[in-house]
């Protein structure tokens, strides 16, 4: 009789040892995954930020690009053409549009017209620096007298000398803004208008590359 119900007894051992396992492993698996729900509830919070972060990257390139497109280009075409001819004003470009929105702050007077027309005489008078006494950082022969031609200690010094001079005595006093009227007083013996023909040339190469 024993023997005969060892057999029922071990099979119902079994069968609730197999239950109680199956039960303490799936106990053990819901807290697990429970746990690591809150865990990563505090990681996708970073996660999120972390996908909102690089989500954004496309945008902000975007947002740069349309920033520079619509930016100032006025510096960039001035050291473009200064580079490209090789000038040892290469760089200003910065300079000049600065100090041409300065003068136009306070003159009337076109601040891009100013800026164009200081590289332009340049560019008729000296080759844009290449040909005037050495070290004198005159690229306009602005300033000829009897004694010779005013030199400057620098670039700096030399253009914010020379667009003052043509901004205040020139254009917003006497209203002379335009090449011709310009070179009555600026050069007046240029034979055949050829000074303010010259300059002409060059604004019109530099407003062509502002399109």
């Amino acid at each position: 009789m024993i023997k005969f119900l060892t057999v029922p007894i071990w099979f119902v051992g079994s069968l609730i040892t197999v239950l109680l396992s199956l039960w303490t492993y799936t106990f053990i698996s819901a807290s697990s995954i429970s746990s690591n729900q809150k865990v990563l509830g505090v990681g996708s919070d970073s996660a999120l930020k972390s996908t909102l972060a690089y989500a954004a990257i496309p945008q902000a390139v975007s947002e740069l690009k349309t920033e520079i497109k619509s930016g100032d280009s006025r510096p960039l075409i001035i050291n473009n053409y200064l580079s490209e001819f090789q000038s040892p004003m290469t760089g200003m470009g910065e300079f000049i549009v600065a100090k041409a929105e300065e003068l136009g702050n306070r003159l009337p007077l076109d601040a891009t017209y100013l800026a164009f027309l200081t590289i332009a005489i340049a560019q008729n008078e000296s080759n844009l620096g290449k040909k005037m006494p050495p070290n004198c950082f005159n690229a306009w022969g602005y300033g000829i007298h009897s004694s010779g031609t005013l030199c400057f200690q620098n670039w700096e010094e030399g253009i914010t000398r020379f667009m003052t001079g043509v901004a205040e005595n020139y254009i917003a006093k006497k209203g002379l803004d335009t090449p011709e009227e310009m070179m009555t007083i600026y050069t007046p013996n240029s034979p055949n208008g050829a000074w303010a023909k010259g300059v002409k040339q060059f604004m019109e190469d530099l407003n062509e590359a502002k399109k």
